[in-house]
């Protein structure tokens, strides 16, 4: 994928009405000969089995426990993406089935705390090209750091 070629894409759609949505760009790249059109399925059967797989990942995702921790209660995810799996390969596990798995629940947080450190790091750069100034790069990088030292084994329960 050339980013390039999608980014100057996306800005031609934007530029036709100041805003775009996903139907927009669907739209557009359905013509064969568009610049975008590689990037989508076009044979319905596998496009629909494919959004089916996309709405179970959604309801799975949907789903919430509620975990009593002394006289608190959090409400969690009920299942998360199964840690010894690879990246490229599907697959869930039901977060009480992780809490006797050191590696397994360690593996788990430093997912979630990178992929919370990449959302803090896009609204840092977002801020600043706004120009709003804010303490966005603090709250990352004390992220970061919960997070490697959950990687390393520390005890980040402190």
């Amino acid at each position: 994928m050339n980013k390039r070629i999608v980014a100057q894409e996306l800005r031609k759609i934007a530029d036709k009405k100041g805003r775009f949505t996903a139907e927009d760009v669907v739209d557009v790249a359905k013509h064969k000969e568009h610049p975008l059109h590689s990037h989508f399925e076009w044979n319905d059967g596998e496009a629909a089995h494919k959004y089916r797989i996309y709405q179970a990942n959604q309801l799975i995702a949907s789903v919430k426990v509620d975990i009593q921790i002394e006289y608190r209660t959090l409400r969690a995810p009920m299942a998360v993406r199964d840690p010894d799996l690879p990246a490229h390969v599907p697959g869930y596990r039901m977060i009480e089935s992780l809490t006797h798995d050191e590696d397994a629940m360690r593996t788990v947080l430093v997912e979630e705390f990178s992929q919370a450190a990449a959302r803090l790091r896009r609204a840092r750069d977002l801020a600043v090209a706004f120009g709003m100034s804010d303490r966005i790069a603090e709250l990352e990088h004390q992220v970061i750091v919960l997070r490697d030292e959950v990687r390393s084994g520390k005890d980040a329960r402190q």
